[in-house]
Protein backbone atom coordinates (compact mmCIF):
# COMPACT_ATOMS: atom_id res chain seq x y z
CA UNK A 1 0.00 0.00 0.00
CA UNK A 2 1.05 3.56 -0.59
CA UNK A 3 1.92 4.84 2.89
CA UNK A 4 1.77 8.50 1.84
CA UNK A 5 -1.65 8.02 0.20
CA UNK A 6 -2.99 6.42 3.37
CA UNK A 7 -1.58 9.24 5.51
CA UNK A 8 -3.15 11.86 3.24
CA UNK A 9 -6.48 10.06 3.68
CA UNK A 10 -6.33 10.48 7.45
CA UNK A 11 -4.87 7.10 8.36
CA UNK A 12 -1.91 7.20 10.74
CA UNK A 13 -0.02 4.40 9.01
CA UNK A 14 2.97 4.40 11.34
CA UNK A 15 0.83 4.30 14.47
CA UNK A 16 -1.24 1.49 12.96
CA UNK A 17 1.80 -0.58 12.06
CA UNK A 18 3.16 -0.03 15.55
CA UNK A 19 -0.10 -1.41 17.02
CA UNK A 20 0.57 -4.55 14.97
CA UNK A 21 4.07 -4.99 16.41
CA UNK A 22 5.69 -3.49 13.32
CA UNK A 23 4.11 -5.98 10.93
CA UNK A 24 2.97 -3.75 8.08
CA UNK A 25 1.61 -6.59 5.97
CA UNK A 26 -0.72 -7.75 8.74
CA UNK A 27 -1.81 -4.18 9.48
CA UNK A 28 -2.64 -3.64 5.82
CA UNK A 29 -4.61 -6.89 5.76
CA UNK A 30 -6.76 -5.63 8.64
CA UNK A 31 -7.25 -2.24 6.99
CA UNK A 32 -8.67 -4.01 3.95
CA UNK A 33 -10.78 -6.22 6.18
CA UNK A 34 -12.18 -3.17 8.00
CA UNK A 35 -13.47 -1.60 4.80
CA UNK A 36 -14.79 -4.94 3.57
CA UNK A 37 -16.60 -5.55 6.87
CA UNK A 38 -17.79 -2.14 7.98
CA UNK A 39 -19.94 -0.07 5.70
CA UNK A 40 -21.27 3.32 6.58
CA UNK A 41 -24.57 2.97 4.72
CA UNK A 42 -26.13 0.65 7.30
CA UNK A 43 -25.40 3.18 10.06
CA UNK A 44 -26.85 6.03 8.03
CA UNK A 45 -29.98 3.99 7.25
CA UNK A 46 -30.44 3.27 10.96
CA UNK A 47 -30.19 6.97 11.80
CA UNK A 48 -32.56 7.96 8.99
CA UNK A 49 -35.06 5.34 10.18
CA UNK A 50 -34.89 6.84 13.68
CA UNK A 51 -33.44 3.63 15.17
CA UNK A 52 -31.04 5.56 17.36
CA UNK A 53 -30.31 2.72 19.79
CA UNK A 54 -29.19 0.37 17.02
CA UNK A 55 -27.35 3.22 15.29
CA UNK A 56 -25.44 3.88 18.51
CA UNK A 57 -24.38 0.23 18.77
CA UNK A 58 -23.32 0.16 15.13
CA UNK A 59 -21.45 3.46 15.31
CA UNK A 60 -19.74 2.47 18.54
CA UNK A 61 -18.49 -0.80 17.01
CA UNK A 62 -17.23 0.98 13.89
CA UNK A 63 -15.58 3.65 16.02
CA UNK A 64 -13.70 1.08 18.08
CA UNK A 65 -12.38 -0.75 15.04
CA UNK A 66 -11.43 2.50 13.28
CA UNK A 67 -9.59 3.72 16.36
CA UNK A 68 -7.69 0.46 16.75
CA UNK A 69 -6.61 0.70 13.10
CA UNK A 70 -5.60 4.38 13.40
CA UNK A 71 -8.10 5.54 10.77
CA UNK A 72 -7.94 8.77 12.71
CA UNK A 73 -9.77 11.44 10.70
CA UNK A 74 -12.75 9.14 10.18
CA UNK A 75 -12.57 8.10 13.83
CA UNK A 76 -12.61 11.72 15.01
CA UNK A 77 -15.66 12.60 12.92
CA UNK A 78 -17.43 9.44 14.03
CA UNK A 79 -16.72 10.19 17.72
CA UNK A 80 -18.88 13.31 17.55
CA UNK A 81 -21.74 11.34 16.01
CA UNK A 82 -21.38 8.53 18.55
CA UNK A 83 -21.72 11.00 21.42
CA UNK A 84 -24.95 12.37 19.95
CA UNK A 85 -26.28 8.85 19.53
CA UNK A 86 -25.17 7.93 23.06
CA UNK A 87 -27.48 10.58 24.46
CA UNK A 88 -30.29 9.47 22.11
CA UNK A 89 -30.25 12.64 20.04
CA UNK A 90 -32.99 12.62 17.41
CA UNK A 91 -32.11 11.93 13.80
CA UNK A 92 -32.57 15.62 12.97
CA UNK A 93 -29.71 16.48 15.31
CA UNK A 94 -27.49 13.73 13.87
CA UNK A 95 -28.24 14.48 10.22
CA UNK A 96 -25.81 17.42 9.83
CA UNK A 97 -22.88 15.17 10.78
CA UNK A 98 -23.67 12.31 8.41
CA UNK A 99 -22.17 13.94 5.33
CA UNK A 100 -18.81 14.58 6.96
CA UNK A 101 -18.65 11.08 8.43
CA UNK A 102 -19.53 9.50 5.08
CA UNK A 103 -17.03 11.66 3.19
CA UNK A 104 -14.14 10.82 5.51
CA UNK A 105 -15.04 7.12 5.41
CA UNK A 106 -15.01 7.19 1.60
CA UNK A 107 -11.68 9.04 1.46
CA UNK A 108 -10.05 6.44 3.70
CA UNK A 109 -11.76 3.52 1.95
CA UNK A 110 -10.61 4.76 -1.47
CA UNK A 111 -7.02 5.03 -0.27
CA UNK A 112 -7.09 1.48 1.07
CA UNK A 113 -8.79 0.09 -2.01
CA UNK A 114 -6.27 1.78 -4.29
CA UNK A 115 -3.57 0.00 -2.34
CA UNK A 116 -5.10 -3.39 -3.12
CA UNK A 117 -4.64 -3.00 -6.85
Amino acid sequence: MDRERLISAGIDYDEGVERFAGMAQIYEKYLVKFFDSYGINELISQINAGDIETAFKTAHAIKGAAGNLSINLFYEKLCVLVELLRRSAPKEECAPLIGGVRKQYEIAADAVREGRQ
